[in-house]
């Protein structure tokens, strides 16, 4: 006496969803850890407050799966009259994969202007060097702001 035919339907669709798990549970593992990949986040913190002064964070994040090396980073923020209210420049000699960096200062200025924060990045990774320019314009009543940039770049 074989096995009913529900039964033998009920394995094969256990066997089928088993097998689709493993693909995707084989393809987050790839992505993860297996292809190479740079991911690079920077994030910009504005804060204000109540005395005048502004304080930028830079929050530089390797979330890719190989090492970055010799970063410059360059942050400055003008008012919306063109006038420069501080400027950061900051080397590192490398950022390894699922690590971070952060640096700050402190501005005084005026909160009642706008302001426009421009971000240069230059980076080496697998012997290609990568270069990134944008900017932020804070123009909201909000004392506190994140702005984030990606740089990604699979199969180096």
């Amino acid at each position: 006496m074989g096995e009913p035919p529900e039964m033998k339907g009920r394995k094969r669709t256990l066997a089928v969803l088993g097998i689709i798990v493993l693909i995707i549970l084989l393809g987050f593992i790839g992505y993860k850890y297996v292809i190479p990949r740079l991911d690079l986040e920077v994030k910009v913190v504005y804060r204000e407050s109540q005395l005048a002064n502004i304080n930028l964070t830079v929050i530089i994040s390797n979330e890719g799966n190989t090492d970055v090396d010799d970063i410059w980073v360059r942050v400055n923020m003008d008012d919306e009259n063109g006038r420069t209210m501080g400027e950061m420049n900051r080397t590192y000699p490398g950022l390894s994969s699922d690590s971070s960096r952060d640096f700050g200062r402190n501005l005084v200025g005026d909160q009642g202007l706008d302001h426009i924060i421009n971000v240069s990045i230059s980076f080496e990774h697998d012997g290609k060097r990568f270069y990134k320019d944008w900017s932020f314009e804070e123009n909201e009543e909000i004392m506190l702001l994140a702005f984030e940039e990606r740089i990604s770049d699979w199969f180096p």
